[in-house]
């Protein structure tokens, strides 16, 4: 009777696996990190259903700025984890929680980012001075989900959940019509989550960290480790014919 419920249970498993579309399968590729407790990101419900969010430079700052975060790629052949600054900023108008209690998704009308490099760094042959984008995109109808009378939230969405995403970075090339995905985790606020039948959520101060997406992995711009070698036994070899060939010329 165990092996049949188990026998019963992998076959109800592998049919709802075989559910999932493919193009819901997403890869993340690159994800931003704290670097230290500082609340970094400001979300103001301006008026009824109106509002704005974004990074600031600072924790007590009340204006759109820069936080620095950590940067880093996810399966990357060659590792890449670099100090960088984040640039977010977005708006909703029209779009009220819904709820005064329990879970809410606040849809959210469009919002843009970009990470540039704090120092200059080389990653393989590519090198990049400060103050270059390293990954920037933007997203149309995506969502802050969350729980009301709780201290965190979620910034997320996917194409295939019926956002719009674009990415853009020297540091992969990802394959025409990938669908992507991204989220941001909204920790340690400053309030408990507010939420409004007829009102967006209300106004927040908090951390911001999250990840990108991509189906399929994108194919990162760095020759992979087998691919240095060859080429530096390549570039080895012809300098030795060029030494003999200096030789002949002057025997």
């Amino acid at each position: 009777m165990a092996l049949k419920k188990l026998i019963l249970g992998a076959v109800a498993a592998a049919s709802v696996m075989s559910a999932v579309p493919a193009s819901a399968v997403q890869v993340v590729f690159a994800q931003i990190d704290l670097l230290n407790s500082d609340r970094n990101f400001l979300f103001r419900r301006i008026s009824g259903t109106t509002g704005d969010f974004y990074t600031t430079p600072t924790a007590t700052s009340s204006v759109p700025g820069a936080t620095q975060i950590l940067f880093s790629l996810v399966g990357s052949p060659t590792p890449l984890s670099v100090t960088a600054n984040l640039f977010l900023q977005g708006s909703l108008s029209g779009n009220p929680a819904g709820v005064t209690s329990g879970p809410f998704s606040q849809q959210i009308d469009s919002f843009s980012f970009n990470i540039t490099a704090s120092n200059s760094f080389c990653w393989g042959a590519n090198c990049f001075n400060a103050g270059d984008s390293l990954l920037s995109g933007s997203v149309v109808n995506s969502a802050i989900v969350g729980t009301v009378g709780q201290t965190s939230a979620d910034l997320t969405g996917s194409t295939v959940g019926g956002s719009t995403i674009s990415y853009l970075s020297p540091l992969v090339t990802f394959d025409a019509g990938s669908p992507f995905a991204f989220n941001f985790d909204l920790s340690n606020l400053d309030r408990a989550l507010t939420g409004g039948n007829s009102t967006a959520i209300g106004s927040f101060r908090g951390q911001i960290s999250g990840t990108f997406s991509s189906e399929p992995e994108p194919t990162f711009n760095v020759p992979e480790p087998g691919t240095w070698a060859l080429m530096i036994v390549g570039m080895g070899l012809v300098g030795v014919a060029r030494r003999r060939r200096r030789k002949v010329v002057a025997a």
